[in-house]
């Protein structure tokens, strides 16, 4: 078996009926001579492959499963790793096809990319949403091509332990027994941390050296819902900073 047909059965049973992603990272990893694939033990999923004649390393969501039906996504946890890789192995660009996953996950990578000097894009086919938005940007080089897809909303602390913590503690104090008093208190401790959040968020994006105006428009979306840019908006939010 060719390594590239390998490589193809390999991204296709890995992302399982995300058919038109399978076809994004297949086509990727199907013109490269396929080079490997992390550690199981990462949340996504990593690789280092040839694309368009540069050495790439992809990352990308784990399709769900039956043993695991929500699959896996970005986590803090991938950051140390994801460095020791870029450490070990000589990459020009990263490839992006996932929903998102940890806030700081997204601001971290995109970080950790922006000084690593390294290009970004998301494959025709390939979504990057969420905090995966976030880790795109982090390319001193950003690419879309045409069928790719990058998704925003407003920051959301779901996926942040400690905070979803806190707030049940606020909530079990009242005992059921919740009154306007209590419901104030509860008010601006959801206010206070969805302002933390929205200006770290803004505050990453300026320092990325994308348009502020992506914050305001992605705040209009609700954390359950997405908002996929048009081509237009990913140039005027400078999203997309290079134009093949």
């Amino acid at each position: 078996m060719f390594a590239s047909e390998l490589a193809i059965r390999l991204a296709t049973a890995a992302l399982g009926a995300r058919s038109s992603s399978a076809i994004a990272i297949a086509s990727v990893i199907g013109l490269a001579s396929f080079i490997g694939i992390a550690s199981p033990a990462w949340s996504a999923e990593v690789g280092i492959a040839r694309y368009q004649g540069k050495r790439v390393l992809f990352l990308r969501d784990i399709a769900p499963t039956k043993e695991n039906p929500r699959g896996e996504s970005m986590r803090v946890a991938d950051v140390a790793k994801l460095e020791a890789l870029i450490a070990r192995e000589r990459v020009d660009e990263v490839l992006f096809d996932s929903g998102g996953g940890d806030e700081p996950a997204g601001l971290a990578i995109g970080r950790l990319i922006r000084k690593q000097g390294l290009a970004t894009r998301i494959p025709s086919g390939a979504r990057c949403a969420s905090a995966c938005a976030d880790a795109f940007l982090g390319g001193v080089a950003r690419r879309i091509e045409p069928n790719g897809r990058y998704g925003i909303h407003m920051p959301t602390g779901v996926n942040d332990p400690d905070l979803v913590r806190k707030l049940l503690d606020l909530l079990n104090s009242y005992k059921g027994h919740a009154e306007i008093r209590e419901a104030r208190k509860l008010l601006q401790f959801l206010e206070k941390n969805g302002a933390k959040m929205a200006a770290r968020w803004a505050a990453f994006v300026v320092e990325m050296g994308a348009s502020q105006r992506l914050v305001s428009f992605g705040v209009e979306t609700s954390a359950a819902e997405m908002t996929y840019l048009t081509r237009q908006q990913m140039v005027d939010f400078n999203v997309v900073n290079v134009i093949d």
